[in-house]
């Protein structure tokens, strides 16, 4: 699982070569629900053999919560060779709850006031 602490951020993981030749793979992103990729969905990547390295690619969520990502290295003519799947969670603020949230806040601190306030006598 990545954790987002807002919604823009980046998802690292690792990448394998185990096979006995130098591969060039390209490394594809398959956002599911509310995620997007503002820098694109692919990157390639050069292995030696037996090398590992990590991978991070750009991520935006457009609102809180957990989305499934999926992972796909493909060869360069574009066939799968395998694929994985990744929970992204944003834990963003909504700037909107967060507005009335507060608003809501002060609204009962004037009421709660009030009561301090002299009041008229008939």
């Amino acid at each position: 699982m990545v954790t987002l602490p807002s919604l823009r951020g980046t998802v690292v993981f690792r990448v394998i070569n185990n096979a006995r030749y130098a591969m060039k793979t390209v490394v594809r992103l398959i956002p599911h629900g509310q995620l997007t990729l503002p820098t694109g969905d692919r990157t390639t990547v050069l292995l030696q053999p037996g090398e590992s390295r990590l991978v991070s690619m750009t991520v935006q969520a457009q609102t809180t919560g957990r989305f499934p990502i999926t992972v796909q290295i493909l060869a360069p003519q574009g066939g799968l060779i395998t694929q994985s799947q990744l929970i992204v969670r944003s834990t963003a603020y909504n700037r909107l709850a967060v507005v009335v949230t507060a608003g809501a806040v002060l609204f009962l601190l004037v009421r709660w006031g009030r009561r301090f306030l002299p009041r008229r006598t008939a």
